[in-house]
């Protein structure tokens, strides 16, 4: 497997993990906390695939839980017939 394929593949697993978690906002602050700890190389590969996804979730609005961005689309709203 290729250095690019190995990205590519990060990249799929970290857009599963904002779509279907707690977005992105939450999901950068996690990534930037845990780089702290890596070298210069790696934190730098963090913060372009940070760059990328943070494109990609305003472009899909997965800035926000996915709770959340159930709630803003009527997903819970009460459908009772009164």
């Amino acid at each position: 497997m290729t250095d690019e394929e190995k990205e590519s593949q990060i990249i799929e697993l970290d857009k599963s993990m904002i779509e279907h978690g707690d977005g992105f906002i939450k999901w950068e602050a996690m990534e930037l906390k845990f780089s702290e700890k890596y070298s210069q190389k790696d934190k730098k590969k963090v913060l372009d695939r940070i760059a990328i996804l943070k494109k990609w979730a305003i472009e899909n609005n997965m800035m926000q839980p996915k709770l959340e961005r159930l709630k803003e689309q009527g997903f819970f709203q009460n459908n009772k017939k009164n």
